[in-house]
């Protein structure tokens, strides 16, 4: 069972840069006890784990640590906030996993954003942690001013570590412009040219592939300002579900490569997890749309197949007749894609 997360947004890092709004007050120890008894009253299912996890430090200090006991902490956080001298502490105190707030690995990009720590100091920093035994989680930025599209991936490349990764999981929040922050001003003044929408989901679309390559999960697409940190966005590529349009571009390839294989029927029946129908389909159905229509199809159809592993395309056994037949396979169950 997954476990309920308390969020307790710490208010900001002492670090401030560029694309972060100012810091507020941290929350009282007295706040962090009430909400960890409001969700495990209200919200916990029956024996479902509970984890405390502090965000947009900062660090928690030993007074909130001891609100959130006996439940295990997770901690995201500015990684200039995190000193080697650190781990053996929150280890000791309930933190299990941490979550550095890198925003990119290059030098040139954190620089000119007034971020206090080299690329290569981050790299050592997520290093020491991985050794250390936590749970290792990041936070990227594609488009921020000064990068591009290789270099987001260079950084990719190093924290997916040649099939040995150094994190256990990412977070993809495209760079958006904060009410309130420099970079925001930057957009307005014309200094920086966010990504568009499309440019993106393409950028988006490359992460999650190669992370799929070597099974790193991608648990975030997309910054949600608004709940995640109080603010607005007010340039960059919004979208309220970031995370369906590049899962459902990815799924128009796959099955784009399943039906340009399969003969040619009255009606093509493709079969995927249920929890990928909606991506599958894509969004108001734009994905069966165009492969109706590139292909030259009379009718295309996915439907939900509970057997199949998540992110895998499989057509429908067919014998010339309704959908809903199991006849001879349209194609080998190694035709599967994903």
């Amino acid at each position: 069972m997954k476990p309920l997360i308390v969020p307790i947004d710490l208010g900001g890092s002492p670090h401030g840069c560029a694309v972060m709004p100012p810091a507020g007050p941290p929350p009282s120890a007295a706040l962090v006890k009430a909400m960890v008894g409001h969700y495990t009253d209200e919200r916990r299912q029956p024996d479902q784990p509970v984890q405390v996890a502090f965000f947009r430090g900062g660090l928690p200090d030993d007074a909130l640590l001891d609100a959130a006991a006996p439940h295990p902490v997770r901690l995201s956080c500015n990684p200039a906030d995190l000193r080697p001298d650190h781990l053996n502490h929150l280890w000791d105190r309930g933190v299990r996993t941490l979550e550095i707030e890198a925003l990119s690995l290059s030098s040139a990009v954190l620089r000119p954003l007034g971020r206090r720590l080299s690329g290569s100091t981050i790299q050592k920093l997520i290093a020491g942690i991985k050794d250390r035994g936590f749970t290792v989680g990041v936070h990227l930025w594609p488009g921020l001013p000064g990068s591009s599209h290789d270099q987001v991936m260079a950084d990719l490349a190093w924290l997916l570590g040649d099939g040995r990764p150094r994190v256990d999981f990412l977070r993809v929040l495209p760079a958006g412009g904060l009410e309130g922050t420099d970079l925001a001003a930057w957009a307005q003044s014309g200094r920086w040219v966010p990504m568009t929408l499309g440019e993106a989901v393409t950028t988006v679309v490359a992460m999650l592939d190669a992370c799929d390559g070597v099974g790193v999960p991608v648990v975030r697409v997309g910054l949600q300002p608004r709940q995640d940190l109080g603010v607005h966005a007010v340039a960059g590529p919004a979208h309220p579900n970031l995370r369906a349009l590049a899962e459902g571009r990815r799924f128009l390839r796959r099955m784009r490569a399943v039906v340009a294989l399969a003969p040619r029927t009255r009606r093509t029946v493709l079969r995927v997890h249920p929890a990928d129908l909606s991506w599958a389909k894509g969004q108001a159905n734009s994905n069966l749309r165009t492969l109706r229509a590139e292909l030259q199809l009379a009718e295309l159809a996915v439907v939900p197949d509970a057997t199949l592993p998540r992110g895998v395309v499989r057509p429908q056994a067919s014998d010339g007749g309704d959908a809903g037949t199991t006849g001879g396979q349209v194609l080998p169950e190694d035709g599967a894609v994903g």
